[in-house]
């Protein structure tokens, strides 16, 4: 498979992507991507949504330096 990166939000799944060289990112990650494409206008409903929706959870300092970087 032709990828540029893999999705991965699981510490155990991102140790063995690190290990292999294998490019990821986050569900977070992808959102930034999305807002700074101009796919979504603002991540905060969409994260909200995910977190809710799929039970998503986040660390509440990363949630807020998300919401301030964007």
């Amino acid at each position: 498979m032709q990828a540029d990166f893999v999705l991965l939000d699981e510490s155990p799944a991102r140790e063995v992507a690190k290990k292999l060289g294998i490019n990821f990112t986050g569900t977070v990650g992808c959102l930034i991507m999305a807002k700074r494409s101009g796919i979504i206008e603002s991540i905060k409903p969409v994260l909200n949504k995910t977190m809710k929706d799929a039970r998503f959870w986040i660390a509440h300092d990363l949630y807020r330096m998300i919401l301030i970087d964007q």
